[in-house]
């Protein structure tokens, strides 16, 4: 069995809460980083080596962050790396891998809270998801973005409720200007989508 199994099963073992709405590690530039980690301790040619220069990748580690969309908890993945991955790479006994918490329960649609009536745009910009423009950056296609932002101007329009919170979103839409990623052509950067959905999502719940 090779002397590295026991790092390589550590990381195929984790596992991380998941956050929305609040900053969270983006999920797949934490997943790539754990899998280059696996790549450089597995089966290396100079195996101390490849476990310090592990180390100094572990410690100097550094992750985007989302919060519209689903991310890994960033304490969860901190935890993991310090104190687990890191003594398991320097041969140091590991304390056994934190345990894996239970999801947080569902957020309560909004016809669940007291005297809240039920509001479809809310769910759907909830239920809200974009196909990445680019491989190489954060960036959302900008058809599904603006595909979606017609919707709620179109629904807005045609609600007859006009409450005040409902008329500051549709003017929030109406006046909407995404900034194209300037490594991408096709694409709308995330984070700036995402920050523009929580407002009007504000609104609407206002």
């Amino acid at each position: 069995m090779s002397s590295v199994d026991p790092v390589v099963g550590l990381i195929d073992a984790a596992r991380f809460a998941t956050v929305k709405f609040r900053a969270g590690y983006r999920t797949d530039a934490v997943d790539d980083f754990l899998d280059q980690i696996v790549t450089l301790v597995k089966d290396p040619m100079d195996p101390q080596r490849a476990h310090r220069e592990a180390v100094e990748r572990v410690q100097g580690a550094a992750f985007p962050t989302v919060t519209f969309r689903d991310g890994y908890d960033m304490q969860d993945v901190d935890v993991f790396l310090d104190e687990v991955l890191v003594p398991a790479l320097q041969d140091a006994p590991a304390p056994p891998p934190p345990p894996v918490t239970d999801p947080p329960p569902p957020r309560p649609s909004p016809s669940a809270a007291p005297d809240a009536p039920e509001d479809p745009l809310v769910a759907h910009l909830l239920q809200a998801r974009f196909p990445q423009a680019s491989s190489s950056a954060v960036n959302y296609a900008a058809d599904d973005v603006d595909l979606l932002l017609d919707e709620m101007i179109a629904a807005l329009s045609a609600s007859p409720d006009q409450g005040s919170g409902r008329h500051r979103a549709r003017q929030l839409l109406e006046g909407a200007a995404m900034d194209r990623s300037t490594t991408s052509g096709d694409g709308y950067s995330a984070e700036h989508v995402d920050a523009f959905l929580m407002d009007v999502l504000a609104r609407l719940g206002s």
